[in-house]
């Protein structure tokens, strides 16, 4: 067994004025910008274990870019020009027979002055974003300066995605649209190709049997999800993977949604209880 440290953040979106978890201690912040207190967190704690020459396991979970959205001050003034992004789907009414609950809505588009305000959230959710950037930039510097870098892997994801007008949505995550279900991705690592895409559907509870075997562990086989090891290092153009996604919102508790997803297509189904 190695050494567990555990930083966590009571509540959540609290970018000043928070109370960290360290090791069962509460301690107080104020003024410390917290992307900030996790980055400097973070690099000691790779410090430490570069000295131990063993192998080594960080989780780094920040809560930028939720809102308030809340940029560091050295960020305040970056983007000016940045809007929301106008896909096809931008402030677009659904009138398809696969929109599910919206159907229900009234067929209207959002109205003009509720835009400026998503531009606005755009720009803030980017802003807030860079320091999230300079926290992975440390990470890997300092895995750099300690020559472990080459023999590391790093996942950089997220938990969840975002729509912010789609469908004449004002914005949120929790619809089952492509906004709100796909997320990034990227792993560096030996044997990872830079260049190479993993076609594969590949979802966040296959990181738990990949992360084992990357580490030359068993996967226990009661175990949600498979590695995706090997499509790292071999990608394929074929396969054959449906997975679910499944969400129980906070509005209507006597209803259920599900969908089943694949890369090439998609169904969604609904229920609603009782029959």
């Amino acid at each position: 067994m190695g050494i567990f440290n555990r930083y966590g953040l009571h509540g959540n979106s609290v970018y000043y004025n928070y109370t960290l978890t360290e090791n069962g201690k509460a301690v107080e912040y104020t003024d410390e910008y917290l992307t900030d207190v996790l980055a400097q967190k973070s690099v000691q704690f790779l410090k430490e274990q570069r000295s131990q020459e063993k192998p080594f396991f960080l989780m780094v979970s920040t809560p930028a870019p939720h809102a308030p959205s809340t940029c560091a001050p050295r960020h305040e003034r970056q983007f000016p020009n940045v809007r929301a992004k106008r896909t096809p789907n931008f402030n677009h009414p659904s009138g398809s027979l696969d929109k599910h609950w919206l159907l229900t809505m009234p067929p209207a588009e959002l109205p003009e002055e509720i835009l400026p305000e998503l531009d606005e959230i755009t720009r803030k959710r980017w802003q807030s974003l860079l320091a999230v950037d300079e926290l992975v930039k440390g990470i890997v510097q300092n895995l750099d300066d300690g020559q472990v870098l080459e023999n590391t892997f790093i996942v950089f994801t997220s938990d969840n995605g975002y729509h912010v007008g789609q469908f004449a949505q004002a914005y949120d995550k929790r619809q089952p649209y492509e906004t709100d279900i796909r997320i990034p991705m990227i792993v560096r690592g030996p044997g990872v190709d830079r260049k190479s895409i993993v076609q594969q559907p590949t979802l966040l509870i296959d990181l738990m049997p990949t992360m084992l075997e990357w580490a030359q562990l068993s996967i226990p086989t009661n175990l949600d999800g498979r590695s995706f090891r090997m499509d790292l290092e071999e990608p394929r153009s074929s396969f054959n993977r449906q997975f679910l996604v499944e969400y129980w919102g906070e509005a209507n508790a006597n209803s259920h949604s599900a969908s089943c997803q694949s890369a090439d297509s998609s169904s969604l189904y609904v229920w609603r209880f009782p029959f």
